[in-house]
């Protein structure tokens, strides 16, 4: 869990520009090196433009001896999340108006 209380935020508006977030992300599909077992999601360097907070780790790192310090995402974070739910309400009003 994150710290949601109500009492340690301010300003509190709704979120403006969910669509912009939502079409920056490139959902991917690859095979694993390792096993070629099926894979979907992100790639960590293209999902840190959109949202830094959720990756750690830098592109390409290696450790002292030369080996790959691999990149962590962490899609799932609140901030995400609350793009992702904003994106879908304002589409279900556009198609209740259309439906009208």
């Amino acid at each position: 869990n994150t710290s949601s209380d109500p009492r340690l935020k301010e300003r509190v508006q709704d979120l403006p520009a969910s669509g912009v977030y939502i079409d920056s992300l490139r959902p991917v599909e690859w095979r694993w090196k390792e096993d070629g077992t099926y894979g979907a999601g992100f790639l960590a360097t293209e999902f840190a433009v959109v949202n830094p907070r959720a990756v750690t780790g830098e592109e390409d790192a290696v450790d002292a001896s030369g080996k790959p310090v691999y990149m962590q995402l962490d899609a799932s974070t609140p901030e995400t999340i609350a793009h992702i739910v904003a994106e879908l309400q304002s589409l279900r009003r556009r198609v209740q108006a259309l439906e009208g």
